[in-house]
């Protein structure tokens, strides 16, 4: 079983609205019409008066009244709201202009109905419409003031009349009024109730990004101190490899001294331009540290020996005997000998030894 679920009036589209504020309307101009034809039939010589006098013309006018807001109630129902405004304003304006030329006494009830008029028409039009309204309501009470206090001193209105037209007449303006009154009530209070739902969902977000841009500061302050950890930890492993560097470094150079005043270099291995410069750095660095007066290049474990190669060492020797030191070569094996010779390469002022033994004595 489905529900049907009531939509609220107030909340329904604007063409929704004004057909049921005209169809509002005019059910209570006819309502006053039953209202004043019953007064005049219970009213003993109130039926007299009335067919002497105008009124009936005036009853017919206020008909008219009635049929004009029935049509524009069904054109607003068929979203035609600007023809729907048009003719509500006919039946505010000049059909309140006739009755009153009928019944001047009425008079100050036809200034409602313009009043009325704008009410409605302020929550359908744009400004610039609404001006026009404006302009033609005033034209509109000016004309009708003026027919009532031109026209209002030729009737001798009894009390009994004057009662039933302000019964008549003043039904639909003020059940209109109430109607509006309440409609606008209602819509306040939705609108009020909508502000209040709106402003408390901003505060649930806020509260809601305030504990998230709390969580995400938290989980970047941790993060932080993470990376500085880790940064902290790369600069120690970074200085501990440079010093295992330094060491493997010292250690694939080494410089022994075998006697007070000679050091030994022993050279295993290839030798590319890093090493050459470790190599030259060390050794002289021992020579000028020790005092030494000779270094004896053991080349016995040298598995490569190229231009480079060669040109490295001989800057050794040159920078070696600048610092007061001979140099001397050992355990040459006979392709490097070979290598050199081809190369062109010639040690001068270099003492050449078979072995260690050799060059000691």
């Amino acid at each position: 079983m489905q529900s049907t679920r009531t939509v609220d009036p107030d909340q329904q589209p604007d063409h929704l609205r004004l057909g049921r504020y005209l169809g509002l309307t005019a059910i209570a101009i006819y309502v006053g019409l039953l209202i004043g034809a019953t007064l005049t039939v219970i009213i003993p010589d109130a039926s007299d008066f009335i067919m002497q006098s105008k009124i009936p013309l005036s009853g017919f006018a206020v008909l008219f009244q009635g049929l004009f807001f029935i049509a524009g109630r069904f054109f607003a129902r068929r979203n035609q709201i600007k023809r729907s405004i048009y003719l509500m304003i006919i039946g505010c304006t000049v059909l309140p202009m006739i009755i009153t030329f009928f019944n001047p006494i009425e008079w100050p009830l036809s200034v409602l109905y313009v009043f009325l008029m704008l009410i409605i028409a302020v929550q359908f039009v744009n400004s610039h419409h609404l001006k026009q309204i404006s302009i033609v309501a005033w034209i509109s009470v000016i004309i009708v003031t003026f027919l009532g206090f031109i026209f209002n001193d030729q009737y001798n209105y009894p009390k009994i009349n004057v009662l039933l037209i302000m019964i008549t007449s003043g039904t639909p303006i003020v059940t209109m009024i109430i109607s509006l009154l309440f409609s606008f009530h209602r819509r306040l209070n939705l609108t009020v109730r909508e502000v209040k739902r709106i402003n408390y969902s901003l505060e649930e977000s806020r509260a809601s990004l305030e504990q998230q841009v709390g969580q995400r500061t938290e989980q970047l302050q941790h993060t932080l101190i993470e990376l500085q950890q880790r940064n902290q930890e790369q600069a120690a492993y970074v200085a501990q490899i440079e010093q295992q560097r330094q060491t493997i470094r010292e250690l694939s150079v080494p410089v022994l001294p075998v006697s007070g005043d000679t050091l030994v270099l022993p050279i295993v291995g290839t030798l590319d331009s890093e090493r050459l410069r470790d190599l030259q750095v060390i050794a002289l660095g021992e020579i000028q540290q020790r005092r030494a007066q000779r270094l004896l290049l053991d080349v016995t474990g040298l598995s490569w020996f190229d231009n480079d190669v060669a040109t490295g060492l001989l800057r050794l020797v040159d920078s070696a005997q600048l610092l007061g030191a001979k140099v001397a070569l050992i355990g040459v094996r006979p392709e490097v000998a070979q290598a050199l010779v081809n190369l062109g390469i010639v040690f001068e002022h270099v003492a050449i030894y078979r072995d260690l033994q050799s060059a000691m004595h």
